[in-house]
């Protein structure tokens, strides 16, 4: 996933969205695929916003194996609520080394 920089790019959740109010079944905005084959993740210049009111948000759940990247990113809360910004707590979260 690659955009055009974090003050360009940005993806956000509505507010109040439905599926995203209840903090104890937390939902990603944006999640990557399941499972130790989850190759080359790359999320680059952007920005994800959960908006406000959606306490269940998670910004990004994220895997990757092998390679894979995040630079330069922004996770972001409207209204500082929500249940994580990065989750990295699924199975196989890695190893993910970055080609340089």
């Amino acid at each position: 996933m690659q955009g055009q920089g974090r003050e360009h790019t940005i993806i956000k959740l509505a507010d109040a969205a439905p599926g995203f109010g209840d903090a104890t079944a937390p939902r990603a905005v944006i999640r990557t695929e399941q499972g130790n084959e989850s190759f080359r993740q790359n999320i680059n210049d952007l920005t994800v916003d959960t908006g406000s009111g959606n306490p269940g948000a998670i910004g990004i759940d994220y895997i990757t194996n092998n390679t894979g990247s995040m630079r330069r990113v922004t996770i972001r809360s409207g209204d500082g609520q929500g249940f994580a910004g990065l989750a990295m707590d699924r199975n196989w979260p890695g190893p993910a080394s970055s080609p340089m």
